[in-house]
């Protein structure tokens, strides 16, 4: 059985780009796909996002009564829990699938027994741990798994303490996998200490690369190189559903759970973070321009997500740049074609 795992914080328009690389690249290459809603969106949003997701044969998990944002890794362990044996891949809603046999080829390694993990390296960690961990396990480079096309057997995974969320220790805290009292707080993302379980069993992994998305995509798009030389098998676009919970709609409600309700405030930008959030609402408005709201309960949906992603572009001018936001915009287009049209 090959089972892909989804954990998604429900944007509607990067889910149906997401569905639209599933369906047209790789449906074929899994048994079984698995979704599970870590955010509360507004009921009619959530009815048309489960509706959509239903018709392209995905197995929904439901949590009842959801009142706060899940961590991706709860997620996580909220579809292993709901899933059948089998070899598993662990997915994000912003990785879109550009290849026919992308998938199917790392379950096939996989399945011959060659490794018991396919993964690329990422995730983050306070700097004594990682020390650590690079030491314990012999490694230069980073020494945790991403949780993004994540390729493993269930049961490896179900082997772990199942904690696949971040994780916090205090000062005096055992590390099991490190054999490392803690002598300051330390902290770790998304499946950094389900990383350091897999790596002290000594499961085989074979690392793969991780096609990211970059603030310089649009010079890259004018000068014919990187994605735009080659297109890769997919594209890991990075923190692009989960930024509806750092918008504000006409009321001051953050869009994600308008639904709760909860007053919000618009998002912190410095001049750092000012070249993500661009290539980001650089992709938001492609999605919403190609996958608007159609479902008559939850269009309104798309006067709310306009207004919010003007708020942010006016309120935020003074660093952000809408001129890169289109150049950024025009490149997405090039890069992500296959999927936006049918």
């Amino acid at each position: 059985m090959r089972i892909a795992l989804l954990a998604t914080a429900g944007n509607p328009y990067v889910l149906r780009l997401w569905i639209q690389s599933f369906q047209r690249f790789w449906r074929s290459e899994v048994d079984k796909l698995y979704v599970v809603m870590t955010c509360p969106v507004e009921q009619p949003v959530m009815r048309y996002m489960l509706g959509e997701l239903a018709a392209a044969g995905a197995h929904l998990v439901p949590i009842p009564g959801l009142q706060h944002i899940l961590q991706h890794g709860e997620g996580i362990a909220m579809l292993l829990d709901h899933c059948e044996d089998g070899h598993i891949l662990l997915i994000e809603d912003d990785c879109f699938i550009l290849r026919h046999g992308e998938v199917g080829r790392y379950f096939d390694v996989l399945a011959a027994g060659e490794v018991d993990i396919v993964a690329s390296c990422g995730g983050s960690s306070t700097a004594d741990v990682l020390r650590r961990a690079k030491q314990t396990f012999g490694v230069s480079l980073d020494p945790y798994y991403s949780p993004n096309m994540f390729f493993a057997g269930r049961s490896i995974l179900r082997e772990t303490d199942r904690h696949f969320w971040s994780r916090n220790w205090k000062k005096g805290d055992y590390i099991q996998p490190l054999d490392y009292i803690c002598d300051q707080d330390e902290c770790g993302d998304t499946l950094v200490s389900t990383s350091l379980q897999l790596r002290a069993r000594g499961y085989r992994a074979m690392l793969i690369p991780q096609p990211h998305a970059r603030p310089e995509d649009a010079l890259d798009y004018q000068a014919g190189r990187g994605f735009f030389a080659e297109i890769p098998p997919w594209v890991h676009f990075g923190s692009l559903s989960g930024g509806t919970a750092a918008m504000m709609d006409q009321e001051g409600l953050v869009i994600a759970h308008r639904g709760l309700p909860h007053k919000g405030h618009l998002a912190d930008i410095g001049a750092a973070s000012a070249l993500e959030w661009e290539k980001r609402l650089a992709m938001w408005l492609l999605c919403r321009a190609r996958f608007p709201v159609r479902d008559p309960d939850a269009e309104q949906y798309n006067e709310v997500f306009d207004f919010a992603i003007s708020n942010v572009l006016t309120h935020r001018c003074d660093v952000l740049d809408a001129t890169k936001v289109a150049a950024l915009l025009s490149a997405y287009s090039v890069l992500f074609a296959p999927l936006l049209v049918g």
